[in-house]
């Protein structure tokens, strides 16, 4: 994380240590959450602020964080609340918060208003998240390619100069601790039929694993003798970590690109980051009809436009002095990441099958079926990508 010293001369926020907003009942909710606007906006009369509930606010779960607006005359004048889920810790809290501070300093995010106990109160981003046509549109994908390299080139700086000892860190570490709660067999009959029909067995996600560390990180010859370009270590990078198109907004009256939700922000390779943004703009989890359809996986052309885009604002240069050479290895690295990509989530759905925390009835999301479709497009993809015949 980054040291507390960069937040030096930053503009300070409201804080609230004693203030709580109970979760209990949905009158202490919004209440609470009323109490904490009218503290950031002391000038808004009380009886004419409007209240929305937004992602998760309905559902009240003790696992998941709640989220809620007020505004008056104007919703782009709106104020967020955030109320952590019960589970939270103080440390994750600041962290988010230091993090939300920098990346609104730097521009690449909403500004923080106020901390208190078990949330915050921060900017309303105007605009619309990305969807997949968004996302591809000549005007716009620029401006988001952009922005990740300005995130990953100032944010990293920060938190100083990343090497490969921070291997705790990266998500090969990860997912080796996620194999570990891979349940062997699901107590729903016809879930555990179709994981064992249908999903890869614990022992071959390991060796999947494996392969995948050794052919991203070692880098031996292609198998097939394919042609590639001479070996350059992956860079570790400070990541968003889950940069799906909900979790960035775009304006099209300013032109401007912000990300949101910094949650699971942390060192990690910058080609997984790409490869997360372009396997997710279908709508990733949020829309499973098209998981794993190649159509809407964007085609090799736009990724390296993407790139190009992506490693002018990362190494600070114009877009005439990108080397074409850096833009296509980058381009192969981000391809070998997008298996690794598609296994973490096949190894996460195995995982939150039947998850007692996840608030998400099957008929509300099918997230077996997610990692089923996850994997049959790591199959079809993995040969093709690993032997570079893309």
């Amino acid at each position: 994380m980054a040291n507390s010293s960069v937040l030096i001369g930053l503009p300070k926020i409201l804080q609230f240590p004693e203030f709580r907003i109970e979760r209990n009942n949905r009158l202490a909710l919004e209440s609470g959450a009323l109490k904490m606007i009218r503290k950031v906006r002391p000038d808004w009369p009380k009886a004419d602020v409007i209240l929305l509930s937004l992602g998760h606010g309905e559902k009240l779960s003790v696992f998941d964080n709640i989220l809620l607006g007020g505004y008056t005359d104007d919703k782009n004048q709106m104020v967020l609340v955030k109320v952590f889920g019960d589970s939270f810790d103080v440390t994750s809290k600041n962290d988010e918060i230091s993090l939300m501070r920098l990346f609104a300093h730097n521009h690449l995010g909403p500004r923080v208003y106020a901390s208190f106990e078990n949330g915050l109160a921060f900017e309303y981003i105007a605009g619309k998240c990305l969807d997949y046509v968004l996302a591809v549109d000549k005007n716009v994908y620029p401006l988001v390619a952009k922005k990740v390299g300005t995130l990953h080139r100032l944010m990293s700086s920060y938190v100083g100069q990343m090497k490969q000892s921070h291997a705790s860190h990266h998500v090969f570490h990860t997912l080796r601790n996620w194999l570990m709660m891979v349940p062997m067999r699901l107590a729903n009959p016809a879930n555990h039929q179709r994981m064992t029909e249908e999903m890869p067995s614990k022992a071959t996600l390991v060796n999947e694993l494996d392969e995948l560390e050794l052919r991203t990180l070692h880098f031996p010859p292609s198998p097939t003798g394919a042609s590639q370009l001479p070996y350059e270590e992956p860079k570790l990078v400070f990541c968003h970590n889950d940069l799906n198109p909900q979790n960035i907004i775009y304006d099209s009256i300013s032109r401007n690109v912000a990300i949101l939700h910094l949650e699971y922000a942390d060192i990690n390779f910058q080609a997984l980051e790409i490869a997360r943004h372009f396997y997710t703009l279908s709508g990733g989890s949020s829309d499973l009809a098209k998981v794993g359809c190649a159509e809407f996986v964007p085609a090799k052309e736009f990724q390296m436009r993407w790139c190009q885009h992506y490693l002018a604002a990362f190494n600070h240069v114009s877009l005439q002095k990108v080397d074409p050479l850096e833009i296509e290895r980058l381009y192969q690295m981000v391809q070998k990441f997008a298996l690794v990509f598609m296994l973490q989530e096949i190894i996460w759905s195995l995982i939150k099958v039947e998850d007692p925390t996840n608030q998400r009835t099957p008929s509300e999301f099918d997230v077996l079926g997610y990692g089923i479709k996850r994997y049959k497009q790591y199959r079809q993809a993995k040969y093709n990508i690993l032997s570079m015949n893309i």
